[in-house]
C-alpha cells in the first residue's frame, strides 16, 4: 500500500511540474529537421552562426543554436553551443525568455545564471568564477540594471558594490582583498 501511494505521489508530482517547461528542448543536432510550415519556423531547428555569432549557412560552424518552434516563436529550452561545447541555455515560452538563462563556461560549469520572464532580464542574476564560487550580483527590473550591483573577489570578501537607479550609475564603494573600503 504504501508503494501505490509513494508511486502516485511521484506520478502526480512528475504531471504537475512537468508542465512548467512544455518543451526541454532537444540536444541532438541530428534531430533537426528546419520545417516550414504556411510560412513559419515548425518544430526543432539547428541555425548555425558564425565566430561574431551571427547567422551562417555555413553547416560545418561549430556555433549553432538548437530550437523548437511553434507557430514561428521559439517553445521549450533552446540551447547555443560554442565551439560545439553548450554554452548557453534559454527556456522559452510563446517566444520569450520566460525562467533561468545560463550560460556555461567551457568545462560545462554555470558562470552566469539570468531570471528572464516576458522576455525580459527580471531578478537577481548571478555570476560565477570558474571555481564555482560567486563573484558577482547584479539586479534587474524590466531588463534595466536597477539597484546594488556587487563583485566579490574569489576569496569570498567584497570587492565592490555599486548603485544603479534604472540603468543609471550611482555610488560606487571599492574594497581590498581583506574586506576594507578603499577611499
Amino acid at each position: 500500500m504504501k508503494n501505490i501511494v509513494l508511486i502516485l505521489s511521484f506520478s502526480i508530482t512528475l504531471t504537475v511540474f512537468g508542465q512548467a517547461y512544455p518543451d526541454s528542448g532537444f540536444t541532438n543536432k541530428a534531430e533537426a529537421k528546419n520545417l516550414v510550415v504556411n510560412g513559419m519556423k515548425e518544430g526543432k531547428w539547428i541555425e548555425y552562426k558564425n565566430e561574431d555569432w551571427k547567422s551562417t549557412k555555413d553547416t560545418n560552424s561549430s556555433n549553432y543554436e538548437l530550437i523548437v518552434y511553434k507557430a514561428d516563436k521559439p517553445y521549450g529550452i533552446t540551447r547555443g553551443y560554442a565551439k560545439s561545447k553548450l554554452f548557453y541555455e534559454t527556456p522559452y515560452i510563446d517566444g520569450k525568455a520566460n525562467g533561468l538563462q545560463k550560460i556555461f563556461y567551457e568545462d560545462g560549469k554555470v558562470k552566469v545564471v539570468f531570471p528572464c520572464s516576458e522576455g525580459k532580464h527580471n531578478g537577481l542574476a548571478k555570476q560565477y568564477y570558474e571555481s564555482g564560487k560567486l563573484e558577482g550580483e547584479v539586479l534587474y527590473t524590466n531588463g534595466t540594471i536597477n539597484g546594488e550591483v556587487k563583485w566579490y573577489y574569489e576569496n569570498g570578501k567584497l570587492q565592490s558594490e555599486i548603485t544603479y537607479t534604472n540603468g543609471v550609475k550611482g555610488a560606487t564603494r571599492n574594497y581590498d582583498t581583506n574586506g576594507n573600503e578603499i577611499k
